[in-house]
């Protein structure tokens, strides 16, 4: 495959073995422009991510532990005060250290101790879990409300992740109206995207 779609491969997968050898197993002896196509769109390497995720990483966990992921997949930043509020529950900062230990698709974020993210592929697969179980309007209002909190939270570039999801443009244009650059910067373009013409 060209460099250029190898790169864009191990973006979408933040270099997830398992999630690069699905791929190649889903496009094995495609054309290079069958490969592409696949790569762009959610078609059946991502019906295998699905698969792989559902089988062998959410299935062994208790339920508790896969209600905590959907209930907190919104979050950009995961803390245990932030999860807390999010659920509206406390025992957060315990059940991300237990994800951790676990090895469940949950980074820590850099330069800080307390905060993980969860890995993108989980994070989709979450996504459209989410919803599936609760509908599309009501994911965006659970997004929305993501970003409420991550906003008072003081972490800009989390709630502008969110609230694009939500398709929340005015809170959108409100925060990037108060925070100017620096959250453009710090979001490595993450949201960026999502942002309508």
């Amino acid at each position: 495959a060209p460099p250029a779609d190898l790169a864009a491969l191990a973006r979408r997968v933040e270099g997830w073995a398992a999630g690069l050898q699905l791929f190649h197993l889903a496009t094995r002896g495609m054309p290079v422009e069958e490969r592409r196509r696949v790569l762009e769109t959610s078609g059946s390497s991502g019906r295998l991510t699905r698969e792989y995720l559902a089988r062998n990483v959410l299935f062994g966990l208790p339920a508790d532990l896969r209600t905590f992921l959907l209930e907190t997949s919104v979050l950009g930043r995961l803390t245990g005060p932030l999860c807390d509020e999010m659920r509206g529950a406390g025992g957060s900062a315990a059940m991300l250290e237990e994800l951790a230990r676990r090895g469940v698709f949950t980074v820590p974020v850099e330069d800080t101790d307390d905060a993980w993210r969860y890995h993108e592929v989980l994070r989709a697969h979450l996504d459209r879990m989410l919803v599936e179980e609760i509908g599309e309007e009501a994911a965006r209002a659970r997004h929305a409300r993501a970003g409420a909190i991550l906003e008072a939270a003081g972490e800009p570039s989390a709630a502008l992740q969110a609230y694009c999801r939500a398709e929340h443009w005015p809170a959108v244009r409100r925060l990037l109206g108060l925070q100017g650059e620096p959250p453009a910067a710090a979001a490595g373009g993450a949201w960026v995207d999502a942002i309508p013409p």
